[in-house]
């Protein structure tokens, strides 16, 4: 566990330097440089390219992870397990071509009526090819347990290129349709790095796979498991980004570009767990395979501790702090109306880290239909509420949304996996961690305003980050942070 965590936290380092640069575009360059509303545009064509990117691979991803294993071999093709994994997702994003291509004005609709959107959707669909490949990549490095390259890719250079494009923008050197060329082209350069890394570790050749391999039942049990992936990936996609499409749908793009910035904002307290689970997902299906519960009740313990305090860490920093930013952001008070988005998000981002390894554990165990069923539920209730609550509440109601069904969602799970596994992932040492939070809540709370943004945002982290690093160091609230801790210090005395 300390090997992935240490895994986990490395990645983690790379996605929140990707954050870092995501930061000063987000809340420095894109709103200086573009209107609401185009940023709306910008945020909704790159959601529109994942839903298709993850309708289009057909299951494959979620799928890379539990076969690997199986098709893993002495020779470096591994039985041509690349190949296969590529080929599946380039015909389901032909078949998408072709219905789109039939049913444009309606997909587009879908989405939002605004003639803006109509005009540059050709963009997102080309953007779907080039995150399909790099999905496929990013799941075969997991893999062999070399995620730094599309984490690089994915977090920095991308990031990097959206930047260098808003320059030429803004300096009207481009038009915004040339914006989106280059931006699309800078996906075309992130592909060939990736497969250029990918190419050194892996063996492109296609060679004689072994026919014992394709048998009848596991072909079987194969399109069984890829169209359940299939299905739970698209749901839980999509009830992650359907506040930024109903949004867009239900009112304008200036309200998604509202919107936007605050789920930016609230994103950050998600990071650790996200890379900690990509790096892990492959131990808790190998786990779950060889019937290891006594691991998997460890792991899912010890992650959930851990989040409660790095996430609640996160949450904290950004809530505290949040006026602040608003008031450091060009245009900050026209971004500021979203404040509350920060808050709900943000909570919600805050259970969902904390709860995340329910997810991993239900869709590679024999339950997996189970983990379906559930997001069927939160993707119902989610558009139900959101149906009501964004008409009355706007872009607060859909935030509220997303914390109240998502907060539903886990609680169910939990219980379902006690009933299944007999584990729960909360401990009495979860206790003294939830005091230590709200300890350093009063704590942060009492510290008054110095009316310098800036200067309120060093003091405030700073306070924060001594009291946590206290926590960790002298109360020992996690021996795994507490390891990461000795770790970097003796890395640092060297």
């Amino acid at each position: 566990m300390g090997i992935i965590i240490r895994q986990g936290f490395y990645n983690s380092l790379i996605t929140y330097i990707g954050a870092l640069i995501g930061a000063v575009s987000t809340i420095f360059i894109l709103p200086y440089c573009f209107s609401p509303e185009t940023i709306g545009l910008l945020r909704l064509l790159t959601e529109v390219s994942f839903i298709f990117a993850y309708i289009s691979i057909l299951g494959i991803a979620g799928s890379i992870n539990k076969y690997y294993p199986i098709f893993k071999n002495k020779d470096s093709n591994d039985n041509n397990f690349f190949w296969w994994s590529l080929l599946i997702p380039l015909v389901g994003y032909v078949l998408l071509l072709f219905f789109v291509s039939l049913n444009k004005d309606w997909v587009i609709s879908i989405f939002s009526d605004h003639a803006l959107f109509s005009e540059y959707f050709i963009f997102g669909v080309i953007l779907t090819f080039f995150n399909i490949i790099l999905i496929v990549f990013e799941a075969h490095f997991v893999t062999r347990y070399k995620i730094e390259t599309p984490k690089f890719l994915k977090e920095i250079f991308l990031r990097l290129a959206l930047i260098f494009v808003t320059f030429l923008f803004f300096k009207e050197f481009i038009t915004l349709y040339q914006f989106f060329v280059i931006y699309v082209l800078a996906h075309l350069i992130a592909v060939l790095i990736a497969g250029y890394s990918f190419g050194k570790i892996q063996s492109y050749a296609i060679k004689k796979a072994s026919p014992d391999i394709f048998s009848k039942g596991f072909v079987r049990e194969a399109m069984k498991f890829m169209t359940f992936i299939f299905l739970s990936n698209l749901c839980y996609y999509t009830i992650n980004r359907i506040d930024i499409f109903m949004i867009s749908s239900l009112t304008n793009l200036s309200n998604t570009g509202l919107y936007s910035i605050g789920l930016f904002l609230a994103i950050i307290i998600e990071i650790p767990s996200r890379s900690l689970l990509q790096v892990l997902s492959i131990n808790i299906s190998e786990d779950i395979k060889n019937n290891n519960i006594a691991k998997l009740k460890d792991t899912y313990k010890r992650v959930t501790h851990n989040q409660i305090l790095i996430a609640g860490f996160l949450f904290f920093l950004l809530w505290f702090n949040i006026d602040a930013i608003f008031d450091i952001m060009p245009n900050g008070d026209l971004y500021a109306s979203s404040k509350y988005v920060v808050l709900f998000i943000g909570l919600s981002k805050l259970v969902d880290a904390i709860t995340g390894v329910n997810f991993y554990i239900l869709n590679y165990s024999k339950y997996y239909i189970m983990s379906l069923i559930f997001l069927l539920f939160l993707a119902a209730s989610a558009i139900s509420m959101n149906l009501f609550l964004i008409p009355k509440y706007g872009l607060v109601g859909a935030a509220l949304t997303s914390f109240v069904s998502l907060s539903l969602y886990n609680i169910l799970v939990i219980i379902y996996i006690k009933s299944k596994f007999k584990m729960l992932p909360f401990t009495k040492a979860n206790l003294k961690a939830l005091i230590f939070l709200i300890v350093i809540f009063c704590v942060l709370v009492l510290i008054p305003s110095t009316d310098i943004p800036v200067l309120d945002v060093v003091l405030r982290s700073t306070i924060l980050f001594l009291l946590f690093l206290l926590g960790i160091i002298k109360l020992r609230l996690s021996e795994d942070l507490f390891s990461i801790y000795l770790n970097l210090q003796s890395r640092f005395r060297k």
